[in-house]
């Protein structure tokens, strides 16, 4: 089990990851997010809800401006 630190951690790396992607810094593919939003996944399944819910928001976002 990851202590509260771990999780901390894993949380800000995700959303960096998420904000890197949503200013086209950083391609979905190349980023690793999946991995570790599965891993999260793991530890504490609401937050990981809420985080894959924002990511799919993104993803939308960037699949309509790139059409």
């Amino acid at each position: 089990m990851a202590s509260e630190k771990d999780l901390i951690k894993l949380e800000r790396e995700i959303y960096s990851k998420m904000k890197q992607i949503q200013s086209r810094q950083l391609l979905p593919k190349d980023s690793g997010i999946g991995k570790m939003i599965n891993l999260m996944k793991t530890f504490d399944e609401p937050l990981y809800d809420k985080i894959l819910s924002e990511y799919k928001v993104i993803l939308e976002e960037i699949k309509k401006e790139s059409f």
